[in-house]
């Protein structure tokens, strides 16, 4: 199915209102994400987070998702190769409730829905970083395997990139929840629910304030520690502080920078989980950073789902983003109100 995009779309909301399980639920946070990976590796678009009014999206349906508005052909445009090669068309979704709520963690390893959970053990945010790494590596690996395997059988661009998509989907589902808590213990051992997020929140402040040493994370060292853990991201202090000087008196013109929409991003995540807008992240902060992505899969139980994670990673793609973030900082007013003074 051609769609045109218009003003005001991105991926993840054209994603969430055209796809819907084989089962007719709307699909999750990580469903969404996953499907948004898929359709820009279909549409070749080298940024998900960057889509122009005007133009056509290609949405394919997959094996694990259809499209909520009609079937999709997939015409056989490699007459010599396998037939049975790309995704095959699946019957229409009817839009059904959406399913907020995670499977149970049954413990049990041999059933396939089964939930596993990476417990934290004495570092907790490395941990956290590596439980995310090792999820994006491992999908993209499957369907960089798939793809190859595709072409080296002779099948068209679009039919290998359709299997990449379905042996991404395929390595994105039964993901494992990470813990901020230590195996054993449980949200309820905590007097205040916030304070189950203590040790993760104090190794990222340890982690990222190494400018200044103040107890609070800046902008700049937000962008430092964020661009050190990606490969192709490699700037210094001067490079960030020309960035920085720049998004705080012009942020509309930083996208143009070398690395600009990529450093954006990361900026505005620092900017929106600023609640007092003191310009700077402090414990009790990333605290209600980690608490928002336990919550929101409806339930405050110490685990993240990787759809929490994906979805809160770039704030300024969120559905009434401004909006949540109001309540936020209500909520954290009421916790802290010496912070606004």
């Amino acid at each position: 199915m051609d769609y045109s995009i218009k003003s005001g779309d991105c991926l993840w909301n054209i994603v969430k209102n055209n796809y819907r399980t084989k089962d007719g639920k709307e699909l999750n946070n990580t469903q969404i994400a996953n499907t948004v990976n898929s359709i820009a590796k279909t549409n070749n678009i080298e940024n998900p987070n960057l889509i122009f009014a005007g133009d056509t999206l290609n949405l394919e349906a997959y094996d694990t998702f259809t499209l909520q508005s009609k079937d999709v052909d997939d015409p056989d445009d490699d007459p010599d190769a396998d037939p049975n090669a790309g995704a095959e068309p699946t019957s229409k979704g009817e839009k059904g409730s959406k399913n907020s709520e995670p499977p149970e963690n049954t413990g049990d390893s041999g059933n396939s829905n089964a939930v596993t959970v990476k417990y934290s053990t004495d570092s907790p945010y490395t941990e956290y970083g590596q439980w995310a790494k090792d999820i994006m590596d491992n999908a993209k690996t499957a369907g960089d395997t798939a793809y190859m395997q595709a072409k080296e059988k002779g099948f068209s661009e679009k039919k290998s990139s359709v299997k990449y998509s379905e042996a991404y989907n395929a390595a994105m589902e039964n993901l494992p929840l990470f813990s901020v808590l230590k195996e054993g213990e449980k949200i309820e051992d905590y007097i205040e629910s916030l304070s189950a997020y203590e040790r993760i929140a104090q190794q990222q402040l340890e982690a990222a304030d190494t400018v200044d040493n103040d107890s609070t994370i800046s902008l700049k060292e937000f962008l430092l520690e964020a661009t050190n853990s990606e490969e192709e991201l490699h700037f210094d202090e001067n490079e960030l502080d020309a960035f920085v000087s720049i998004y705080n008196s012009n942020p509309d013109i930083v996208k143009y920078m070398n690395n600009g929409e990529s450093l954006l991003q990361i900026a505005n995540s620092h900017n929106f989980f600023d609640l007092n807008g003191d310009g700077v992240l402090d414990i009790d902060e990333i605290k209600e950073y980690y608490y928002i992505l336990d919550a929101s899969d409806n339930e405050v139980d110490g685990k993240i789902e990787f759809g929490s994670y994906a979805h809160w990673s770039n704030p300024g793609e969120i559905i009434d983003a401004e909006e949540k973030k109001k309540n936020y900082v209500e909520q954290y007013k009421k916790l802290h109100p010496d912070k606004f003074e």
